[in-house]
């Protein structure tokens, strides 16, 4: 006698029969369809067996796989008048070997694909089971129509997922392009900086090499230079490549170096890596700063600037389209 507890999952066994039924039938299918019906006729049957199992197990029997005493018990069962007991029979009563007929193979078939559903409502009962749970779990995991249900969903999803991942891998989209960077000069050593002797530039943070020319109005004696890489952005890393000054005529009068021939300070920045070919630093507060040390040179007419910035924006920022400063 089953308990009358109510049950979150069917008994294993029971159910490990039922859905051995589903997927023979599922197999049974496409040997149909190839026209196979010997052999569809045996995996059918399997399927059947296993269906009658499960029913004679969910009623607290205990039986075998042979056909025979499937039969026997099936018959003396309270519900042997049921038309799904009366299908099972009709499967079992197919003969391999024997002249086929299709179109009474096709009518047992049809019955028998009721069947199941029918099958499935009697287990339920038996069980005392609830039933959404298990149909669904059948109907997606263990059918061809689930499963292409079960793909529509998840194929999506993992391309929704995967594609915005990819193309902003692929396209950068971290950079940021209405940075604005400033360069300011002093032509003595006791003069402070100021924006009178200042000039911006536009500056991309692509994580690329970009050059950047600041043309000063008249030539100019230079004591002294602050490069502001960026204002007002947090970035993860500025690596400064070449300071040259030119002359009229673009003539190079000189270029500044990061080697220690000659000093830089850091403000608002930690310096990670100075060597003869760049000054790489990871801002760690606003307005993050270079200063030189004397320079000396007269007659400077062009600033040229290249350097690589790497902004901070995150996929999220990117994929929600934020564009908001990205200040302290």
């Amino acid at each position: 006698m089953i308990s009358e507890q109510k049950q979150v999952l069917p008994e294993p066994d029971v159910y490990g029969l039922f859905l051995c039924a589903v997927t023979e039938m599922e197999a049974g299918h496409q040997l149909w369809r190839k026209k196979q019906y010997e052999e569809f006729i045996k995996v059918l049957q399997t399927s059947a067996i296993c269906l009658a199992r499960a029913l004679l197990s969910a009623r607290g029997g205990s039986v075998d796989g042979s056909i025979g005493n499937l039969i026997s018990e099936m018959n003396t069962a309270d519900d042997s008048n049921h038309p799904v007991y009366k299908n099972i029979l009709d499967v079992f009563s197919l003969n391999v070997g024997t002249e086929v007929n299709k179109e009474h193979i096709r009518e047992i078939y049809k019955d028998y694909q009721s069947t199941l559903t029918n099958a499935r409502k009697l287990l339920v009962r038996d069980l005392n089971y609830n039933e959404k749970i298990w149909q669904k779990l059948t109907e997606i995991f263990y059918t061809r129509a689930g499963l292409k249900q079960l793909s529509a969903v998840i194929l999506p999803l993992i391309v929704l997922i995967t594609l915005p991942v990819a193309i902003y891998r692929y396209i950068e989209p971290m950079a940021i392009y209405d940075l604005e960077g400033q360069i300011f000069w002093k032509s003595k050593p006791k003069v402070p900086f100021s924006t009178q002797n200042s000039r911006h530039f536009a500056v991309i943070a692509d994580n690329k090499s970009r050059e950047y020319a600041v043309d000063l109005t008249n030539p100019e004696d230079i004591f002294m230079l602050r490069l502001d890489p960026v204002n007002k952005h947090y970035l993860t890393e500025i690596e400064i490549q070449s300071i040259r000054l030119l002359g009229e005529g673009d003539v190079l009068l000189r270029q500044l170096v990061f080697d220690n021939s000659m000093y830089w300070s850091c403000d608002n920045c930690i310096g990670l890596e100075k060597n003869s070919n760049a000054y790489r630093m990871r801002p760690a507060n606003n307005d993050p700063f270079l200063t030189s040390s004397a320079i000396n040179e007269e007659g400077v007419k062009k600033i040229t600037i290249k350097m690589r910035v790497v902004s901070k924006k995150t996929f999220w920022e990117w994929i929600l389209g934020i564009e908001k400063n990205l200040e302290f």
